[in-house]
């Protein structure tokens, strides 16, 4: 099997977190939603892999939690800033967002599905993960910096 950035393809999930490193910057496939098994879920490599782009869907990132381990990351980025993230834990996925009204980061609870099918669910209360520190792979476009965020117990 080739391991070309064409083979990658993940449709309702997202990419392992070992994949990420070859491949940080990921996209929505959605000219390919007539392929046989994709639909507007599907994520793809993005073409370029040397900065978050103006368009990137997707990125790959490093979460430092408060007991110090380091665990892979992936960013979402919606025109140029990033409005949650999910944390690769052995223990369960775990994803934060970004909530404008309250300028704070909140777990994110998937209320809808049955509780078997959701994600792992944080409190920021937790002294094993906050602070929890989170930088992108690569830098932004604009500003050649890394995207990067330190959240305490308070969300702030």
């Amino acid at each position: 099997m080739s391991d070309s950035q064409d083979h990658w393809r993940f449709t309702g999930e997202n990419p392992p977190p070992e994949l990420l490193v070859r491949y940080p910057n990921w996209d929505y496939a959605l000219d390919e939603e007539d392929v046989e098994g994709q639909d507007e879920t599907t994520l793809k490599p993005e073409e370029q892999q040397e900065v978050i782009g103006e368009f990137t869907a997707f990125t790959g990132g490093l979460a430092t939690l408060a007991d110090g381990r380091e665990l892979t990351a992936l960013l979402e980025v919606i025109s140029g800033e990033v409005w949650g993230f999910e944390i690769y834990d052995p223990d369960g996925i775990w994803r934060l967002t970004y909530e404008p009204d309250t300028n704070r980061w909140q777990p994110y609870v998937e209320s809808w599905l049955p509780i078997e099918q959701r994600c792992h669910s944080v409190s920021l209360a937790n002294e094993r993960l906050f602070p929890l520190r989170v930088r992108s792979t690569l830098p932004r476009h604009d500003s050649q910096e890394a995207w990067e965020v330190t959240i305490n117990r308070a969300g702030t």
